[in-house]
């Protein structure tokens, strides 16, 4: 099924509506074409996961470090409580 297919077929159905035609539908399966592509598509998709992947990761890591460094003193500096510098 080609994408325009696809979303003509989801505007025709509604998004609301999509999860009931597709999972257990009285009407059966949805059927769709098999699309042609070669290894090189595909492995230009796979990719393109893999970047948005590490991507993932990336921002995951920067908020897991970000909420880290808030935390180091509560009264904002970034020395703990308690500590004095001699």
């Amino acid at each position: 099924m080609s994408l325009v297919k696809v979303r003509a077929f989801v505007k025709e159905l509604g998004v609301e509506n999509l999860g009931k035609r597709l999972i257990n539908s009285r009407e059966g399966a949805v059927k769709f074409e098999k699309p042609m592509m070669s290894l090189a598509v595909l492995m230009k998709y796979g990719q393109s996961i893999v970047q948005e992947q590490e991507n993932v990761k990336r921002v995951q890591l920067a908020e897991e470090y970000m909420s880290g460094a808030a935390l180091a003193g509560s009264s904002g500096s970034s020395l703990p409580e308690g500590y004095s510098a001699r």
